[in-house]
């Protein structure tokens, strides 16, 4: 990812955030069941990994959150999930 300038950076935040208050805003409900759930802290920084199952999903999330403890509080600085991919390989399971 390449920002040219401040604006840009701003943009880019601001679209991000109107995407997560429409996924919110919408009538559904979204229920989590965590599993497997590990905290590493470090300094002022703190990251959780997670399988998250939504809404009775069989499948899991893998999820990653990196949090900044700044001003007396933390940060969510970095959210990333994906599918679990089977066998580690985006094809399928591996070959023998």
């Amino acid at each position: 990812l390449i920002i040219s300038d401040l604006f840009d950076v701003k943009f880019r935040y601001d679209a991000v955030m109107q995407q997560w208050r429409t996924i919110f805003s919408l009538n559904q409900r979204f229920e989590f069941e965590l599993q497997d759930e590990r905290v590493r802290v470090v300094g002022n920084m703190a990251w959780i990994t997670v399988k998250e199952f939504i809404n009775s999903s069989t499948e899991p999330l893998l999820t990653t959150n990196v949090f900044e403890y700044h001003c007396d509080h933390w940060f969510m600085v970095h959210h990333h999930s994906s599918l679990l991919l089977e066998g580690g390989n985006i094809f399928g399971p591996l070959a023998n």
